[in-house]
């Protein structure tokens, strides 16, 4: 699985990240994707081992190893096989061989302590923005809970099998809302995504088909004007803006 092309819909819905966790946190999680199948743990990394943990640089095989011995410990994922380990940046990909050994791992979590104290299920999350949502609609000073629960009604998400996992107004923190503005909501799952892409939401009776998918912004540099860093620490040659000639 290429991490930079991406793998099919086929071959996505059978594997599983692992990352590593950023020192300083509070522990490592397991993520899970209820659409696209993709879960990831987060492992320490080689300062913080202990003699059960799971760490980078690893070899593939003794991860292999490692993972298949945790889930044969316990009962609910005992079946469960896996073909093969990537490595990423942050840790290890984990292929399932099919859909069946890629759900018992997902919904039942006991193996994963097994690679690690501090190893909890995290589910990651899948999001949009839908642009132009009436403010009066949504309140999530007051009652974000119930802001979801209006959102799942009007848009019959229960019916559809979609959850919305959060929500929340993108903007600036020094800006006011005004009549409208674009509400970042995030799913449990890519369908949901696609859905409201392709056939927009409710909102209070009004129908809303400006949405798209919620991107993170690459930090951009200002003075190269290059992605990837930013101007206060570059020590590459000043251009412009407009054209990227030196001038």
């Amino acid at each position: 699985m290429s991490s930079i092309n991406g793998p099919s819909p086929a071959t996505l819905h059978q594997n599983v990240k692992v990352r590593e966790r950023p020192r300083g946190t509070g522990g490592d999680r397991l993520h899970a994707a209820s659409c696209g199948n993709v879960a990831s743990i987060p492992v320490l990394s080689p300062s913080d081992k202990t003699e059960d943990s799971l760490t980078r640089y690893l070899p593939a095989e003794e991860v292999k190893n490692r993972v298949i011995k945790a889930l044969r410990k316990n009962k609910p994922t005992e079946a469960a096989e896996i073909v093969g380990i990537g490595t990423m940046k942050t840790g290890y990909i984990v292929r399932f061989k099919d859909e069946a050994s890629k759900e018992a791992a997902n919904k039942n979590s006991e193996w994963v302590r097994d690679l690690g104290d501090q190893t909890k299920v995290v589910r990651p999350r899948f999001g949009i923005v839908v642009h132009r949502t009436p403010t009066r609609e949504v309140n999530l000073t007051v009652d974000k809970a119930g802001s979801i629960a209006k959102i799942t009604e009007e848009n019959e998400l229960t019916d559809k099998r979609f959850k919305i996992v959060d929500i929340a107004w993108l903007k600036r923190k020094d800006f006011d809302l005004g009549a409208s503005a674009s509400l970042g909501i995030w799913f449990d799952s890519l369908e949901a995504t696609e859905w409201a892409i392709n056939d927009g939401m409710v909102f209070g009776h009004r129908y809303l088909g400006s949405v798209e998918l919620y991107q993170i912004k690459k930090k951009r540099c200002h003075r190269c004007q290059t992605f990837g860093h930013l101007a206060w620490n570059c020590k590459e040659a000043l251009r412009c803006g407009i054209c990227t000639g030196e001038h």
